[in-house]
């Protein structure tokens, strides 16, 4: 790049274009200019030769034909006389250092143009000259008005091709301020398209939409710090308050058993709560999933669904599994995450008596995982949320049952890290359905 202002970089091809044309011009002009005032000497030059072979129809002597030449050509006219040898036999000039023609034609010696033919009457040349001081004269005039004028415009325009652009430029100037205004505590304000050039318009379209991802980070973040805070707080409390008269009442050993019980359970929920916003907090960073390797998604899910008929036996719940062999690429213990989560929820948040059903299938190049229950379902308005971080559909009940409300978010995040993708389809009383679609082995 060679200069860093736009303005300076605009004004300077500005003028290397307007120099490039005036050049252009200059040469065209003074090549016109320069034909046309020599064309007008040459025709006065063939006027006079045509008199000059007139009256030398009947001349032959060297003085009969410079007495002859002097009467019918003008004052400013020159004249020279060849024989036949080359010798000069008559001239009204001292010594012209003519070379003899050979031809008839016009050349240019001295500032002088002169025109040759051949001798009517005895051999040899007579050549007619006339002085061209003023035509090339005019000529340098004329470059010198063209360079004083090219000059000019080149400034003019060098000085107005800043001015235009800076004013071109103006919006940018707003549009950087606009983004200047924008901090922590003004993240809604927005550079105001309607009065941004269409050129620009794009860019001020882009600004806002990046403007608004900000916003929407931000605010996701104070209010992840809020829940983070608020789900620490109840337990590091239960710690604290138990802990506080455990020490005052150190005599009822029973007591501070039973106290000391609630503070591991309190601490176990703690180290839940860190340890999912530990994986998710490196998820954000980018940082790459563990080993991976050949994982058969269907045995995997079937040996959940054995592992979790106690759980799901304690509520009455009925966990049924259905699989097809389907292997897909990942992390063993980060799918297994995936399904005893997706499990978990069908199981907590289903009817006494149900039904939780999962099934493994391949659908296309994908192995479809599919964990549907038979509970109270979701609201049109809760189903775009619950892979939201601390979302709880059904709070109290999700922090009694021990719940972190990180479940969904962390499934969410194992999937996406597997180039897969999750979906949730409720209804409010007739259950929900999570889908998860991994590529296939051979097939990402």
């Amino acid at each position: 790049m060679m200069f860093r202002s736009i303005r300076v970089s605009l004004v300077f091809w500005f003028a290397v274009i307007l120099l490039g044309l005036m050049a252009v011009l200059g040469v065209v002009l003074h090549r016109e200019l320069r034909a046309t005032l020599y064309r007008e000497a040459d025709s006065q030059l063939a006027h006079w030769m045509e008199s000059v072979q007139g009256a030398l129809s009947t001349s032959a002597t060297a003085e009969a034909i410079a007495r002859d030449l002097r009467a019918v050509l003008p004052q400013s006219a020159k004249f020279v006389v060849f024989a036949e040898e080359g010798q000069r036999i008559a001239s009204s000039v001292p010594m012209p250092e003519l070379a003899v023609p050979t031809e008839s034609g016009t050349v240019i010696y001295d500032h002088h143009r002169w025109q040759s033919v051949a001798r009517a009457s005895d051999a040899g040349w007579i050549v007619v000259g006339r002085s061209v001081r003023d035509e090339n004269h005019s000529i340098r005039r004329f470059l010198v008005t063209l360079l004083a004028a090219g000059t000019g415009i080149v400034l003019l325009t060098c000085v107005g091709g800043y001015l235009v652009a800076s004013r071109a430029l103006a919006p940018t100037k707003a549009i950087a301020a606009s983004a200047q205004r924008i901090a922590a505590d003004n993240l809604q304000e927005r550079i105001d398209v309607c009065r941004v050039p269409t050129e620009l318009r794009p860019m001020a379209v882009t600004l806002n939409e990046s403007f608004a991802r900000i916003e929407a980070a931000f605010a996701a973040q104070v209010a992840f710090t809020a829940d983070a805070s608020h789900e620490l707080r109840t337990p590091l409390a239960v710690v604290v308050a138990h802990l506080e008269l455990a020490a005052g009442n150190t005599s009822d050993v029973a007591d501070v058993a039973r106290r000391i019980a609630i503070c591991q359970d309190a601490a176990k929920r703690i180290e839940a709560i860190v340890t999912g916003l530990l994986m998710l907090a490196r998820a954000d960073a980018g940082e790459a999933a563990q080993e991976r390797g050949l994982v058969d998604l269907a045995a995997l899910a079937q040996q959940h669904v054995q592992a979790m008929q106690p759980l799901a036996a304690a509520r009455g719940i009925t966990l049924d599994g259905a699989s097809a062999e389907a292997c897909v690429h990942g992390n063993y213990e980060q799918l297994a995450e995936v399904i005893s989560n997706l499990i978990d929820n069908a199981i907590r948040y289903n009817r006494e008596g149900g039904t939780v059903t999962v099934a493994v299938a391949c659908e296309d190049d994908c192995a479809a995982l599919r964990v549907s229950d038979s509970g109270m379902g979701l609201a049109a308005d809760q189903l775009p949320r619950v892979f939201d971080r601390f979302y709880r559909a059904d709070a109290s009940r999700s922090r009694q049952d021990g719940a972190t409300g990180l479940g969904l978010s962390i499934t969410q995040c194992i999937v996406h890290q597997h180039g897969g993708s999750i979906a949730a389809y409720s209804s409010v009383g007739e259950g929900s359905e999570f889908v998860v679609r991994l590529p296939l082995v051979g097939r990402e």
